[in-house]
Formats: C-alpha cells, structure tokens, sequence
C-alpha cells in the first residue's frame, strides 16, 4: 500500500473525531507531507513555517525532526526573523543581506 493510500485510511479514522472537536471549539486539520529524504533534503519554502509550527505525528527514524532542527539552528546562525503583517507572516532570512551575496539555508 503507498503512502498516500495508507493516509486515506488514518484520515477515514480520525474524520469523527476531528467533527467533535470542532463543534468543541478545537479546529484543526491534518495536512500531510509525504516525502522521501531526497525530496526533504532538497528543499521547500514549507519547511520554514514548519520550523516553527509544525507537529510531527510520525517520522520513522527520527529523520525529518532532526532536518528541522538543523534548519532551525541554520536560521538562527543567520539571524533570521519572522515578521508579522496583519494575519501572515514573511521571513527576513538574513537581515544583513547584502545585494550579490549568496547564502545557503
């Protein structure tokens, strides 16, 4: 079974519970990220809101957890920000940028 089907399954599950929650005020929603480790490693704009927000409900071998916790140490080396405006935010991934210089995350 892949991995997409197997989440079919979990969310068949958790349907009930998700309503209950709701109608008591908890309202939340499961958004998977399946992908493999060349697909983390690779990279995704994502991951910055995940650095902060995400909940891992499951990650075999602990890869992805730990990928987040670099990512999250590289951010903090660059001084990285998070800036509010209104209901969203947007990084300020180096605020001593200067034009021409390349960074990695």
């Amino acid at each position: 079974m892949n991995r997409v089907k197997k989440f079919e399954t979990v969310e068949a599950v958790i349907t009930d519970d998700l309503e209950q929650a709701c109608r008591g005020g908890v309202h939340t929603e499961f958004s998977p990220i399946l992908k493999t480790p060349d697909e983390v490693v690779a990279g995704s704009s994502l991951f910055l809101d995940m650095v902060e927000d995400a909940r891992i409900l499951y990650d075999r071998d602990g890869f992805f957890a730990q990928w987040l916790a670099r990512l999250r140490e590289r951010l903090a080396q660059l001084g990285a920000k998070r800036l509010w405006q209104g209901n969203t935010w947007y990084g300020d991934l180096k605020p001593d940028f200067r034009p021409g210089e390349v960074f990695e995350l």
